[in-house]
């Protein structure tokens, strides 16, 4: 992907090239994430060009199954994905690529095995939605590591740390984790949320004056139903049903492995058909509240898109998913070990109460409007970049240092 607007005007005189999981023009690398983001620096910088790192070859895929299957015959896990060789075999390209389209420095999102093997001399701005010790324990594949395993992931993180101008991340948790684990420089990590993935975001009247009241409608978004709190969820429901509650439950993106004649499950939606897309938007406008007490999350754009729906969110307190809802305003959190009754009972407390509902349905959008969106993600990280490469918005430069 290389997206140029260098004869616009406005625009800042930088060449940015992108390293990620995937193509960043795929909606489908890492949750659009990527894709949000890049669109977001094509607007205010000159170019935006994917610099795609080396395919991991037949042989070393296959040697990774042997490898993840032996730990598994032991009962433990390994990632051998981490693997020094091969990483510095895939950066390779990476440093073909930069030899061919220059570049004035190097945003990284979510690659921090890349950074930490490059051998390149342009600054690289490091981005994370969390550390390897933020996933450590609290995601399954990151459970039970061998030991060689958790030290490479630990070093990876601590290099591309130690090897950037400078880290972002969407919440003050995972920024905390690479200052107090890795020893990063609170000067230069900051913490910038992350907007809603949308390609067109509804506008404040369709969020809140078109919200229905007629029955209580959960949604539930996810592909990891026991991660994303789906037990939790499906009890709580029937639990407002039994109180006398007209709820129903929409799950989209996995099958629960339940039934209820008032749940909905919609395994998979591919929102680049246009009619599942528009399903999808339909969900969110018909919905009451977005029902998601994830277990672990590093952050949640899902949260995002509520926001920006005038969607209340119902959430547990786990790591960044925090930061992404604003308790008391555009939604609840709740401990982690708050119980299935005690989501019912914060459930049922908000929706009986109309002017309570109508708060948090403001306050959800206002959210939206004033933080999780991708302008004020694009405009928010464009000062942090400039700053660090010592660019004035005029595109006079002084002095970079890698």
């Amino acid at each position: 992907m290389s997206t140029s607007a260098g004869d616009q005007d406005g625009l800042i005189p930088l060449r940015l090239g992108v390293l990620a999981a995937g193509p960043p023009d795929d909606v489908r690398t890492w949750s659009g994430i990527p894709f949000s983001m890049t669109r977001a620096l094509a607007r205010r910088f000159e170019s935006v060009t994917y610099l795609p790192a080396g395919s991991v070859s037949p042989t070393r895929a296959r040697l990774q199954r042997t490898q993840r299957g032996a730990a598994r015959l032991i009962g433990r896990r390994s990632l051998p994905q981490q693997s020094s060789r091969e990483l510095v075999r895939r950066c390779r390209q990476i440093s073909r690529n930069l030899d061919s389209t220059p570049v004035d420095a190097i945003i990284a999102i979510t690659v921090d095995q890349f950074v930490a093997f490059l051998e390149t001399d342009i600054p690289i701005i490091h981005h994370s939605d969390t550390t390897f010790d933020g996933l450590e324990d609290s995601y399954e594949q990151y459970t039970n590591l061998l030991p060689w395993s958790r030290r490479q992931g630990h070093d990876i993180a601590r290099r591309a740390i130690a090897r950037s101008v400078m880290s972002t991340y969407p919440s003050q948790w995972a920024a905390k984790s690479a200052i107090e684990m890795y020893g990063a420089d609170p000067d230069t990590t900051h913490v910038v949320p992350y907007g809603a993935n949308l390609d067109r975001p509804p506008s404040h009247e369709e969020a809140v004056e078109s919200r229905s009241r007629d029955k209580c409608r959960l949604l539930f978004i996810g592909r990891d139903w026991v991660r994303k709190g789906g037990p939790i969820v499906f009890d709580a429901f029937r639990e407002l049903r039994r109180r006398g509650i007209d709820a129903e439950l929409t799950v989209v993106g996995t099958d629960p492995g339940v039934s209820h004649e008032r749940l909905e499950v919609i395994p998979f939606l591919n929102k680049q058909i246009p009619e599942q897309l528009e399903r999808y938007r339909e969900l969110w406008r018909s919905s009451a509240f977005l029902f998601m007490p994830s277990r672990a999350e590093t952050f949640g754009a899902i949260y995002c898109e509520a926001a920006a729906y005038g969607l209340p969110a119902i959430a547990a307190d786990a790591n960044g998913a925090g930061e992404a809802i604003d308790d008391g305003t555009s939604g609840r959190l709740l401990p982690l070990d708050a119980t299935a009754n005690d989501y019912s009972d914060v459930l049922e407390s908000i929706w009986s109460d109309r002017d309570l509902y109508a708060a948090y349905v403001n306050g959800a959008r206002r959210r939206f409007e004033t933080d999780l969106n991708w302008e004020v993600w694009g405009d928010r990280t464009t000062r942090l970049i400039t700053a660090a490469l010592g660019v004035d918005v005029d595109g006079s430069r002084e002095a970079i240092s890698p």
